[in-house]
């Protein structure tokens, strides 16, 4: 599936209440930070995320599939079709990851 399919699917299974991996969540919410500075990149290493983490990728492709609701859902819901609609969904990913970084618990550099 590609990033543009694949990103409104996780977060979907994020609103669900779907649960992943902290660690590699944390990871990806690292990755988020760089929206702001490079969307390129950030874009790319999302790409290399799910590449290393199969084992997620294959749990939004499950969750796809065994939703019954899911091409109500997807006819209803604006789908990316390019760039721009893939940023926007990788800035309300950032958003709903429920291992987000807590800027205010960060320490100071």
């Amino acid at each position: 599936m590609k990033l543009k399919v694949t990103l409104p699917y996780f977060l979907l299974a994020l609103q669900e209440g779907q649960d992943f991996p902290s660690e590699p969540m944390q990871e990806l919410d690292r990755i988020l930070a760089g929206l702001e500075s490079d969307e390129e990149k950030t874009i790319a290493a999302v790409k290399a995320w799910f590449r290393n983490h199969q084992d997620i990728y294959n749990d939004i492709i499950k969750f796809a599939k065994n939703d019954s609701d899911r091409q109500k859902k997807e006819s209803s819901q604006s789908k990316p079709t390019d760039e721009i609609g893939i940023v926007q969904n990788l800035y309300e990913l950032r958003e709903k990851n429920p291992h987000k970084r807590d800027p205010q618990n960060e320490p100071s550099k």
